[in-house]
């Protein structure tokens, strides 16, 4: 499988593992990038316009244009946060 769209607005990477933001939801590749598995609203994503993500272990955050989502299971579900946000617009993530 491909990404969501060929809008891609940012990659996370970490070993094999690709983290594709794109304008079609959020799309995870297990094996460097060969094929991916798309994620979107109906798996709890803000919004499918995503901009930007961060990955450690099996916990995904992800900047969409509806919030900030949060997997805890490596993105099969997401749990979507907006209040305290300045905008629920969010354009990029990292966590240290």
């Amino acid at each position: 499988a491909g990404l969501g769209t060929p809008v891609v607005h940012g990659i996370f990477a970490s070993g094999s593992n690709v983290y594709a933001s794109t304008g079609g939801g959020y799309s995870i590749s297990s094996n460097g990038g060969t094929s991916y598995t798309n994620y979107t609203t109906a798996n709890g994503l803000g919004n499918n316009q995503v901009r930007g993500s961060y990955a450690s272990g099996s916990a995904i955050y992800v900047a969409t244009t509806g919030g900030v989502s949060i997997s805890t299971d490596g993105g099969a579900s997401y749990t979507n946060y907006t209040s305290g946000l300045g905008s629920i617009t969010v354009y990029g993530i990292f966590l240290q």
